[in-house]
């Protein structure tokens, strides 16, 4: 995909974020964008399901985001 292709998906994406009522912003209010190759390594245990995956830009593994993902409720 080109980096626009990229942009407009992400775009598409941010859409029902923006329509939530305790959202109070809105996709235009951010005109600087930027497109990063990045790359996510997710880390599991074979014993439990949670997870974390972190973001990191692939050329410099510069830190770009993380999230953990608890247990699902049995």
């Amino acid at each position: 995909m080109t980096h626009d292709e990229l942009i407009a998906k992400a775009r598409e994406h941010l859409k029902p974020i923006e329509r939530m009522d305790e959202c109070r912003v809105r996709i235009a209010e951010f005109p600087n964008v930027r497109v990063r190759e990045t790359v996510v390594v997710y880390f599991s245990r074979s014993h439990k399901d949670d997870t974390m995956e972190v973001c990191l830009d692939r050329e410099t593994g510069e830190f770009v985001s993380a999230t953990y993902a608890p247990p699902k409720s049995q």
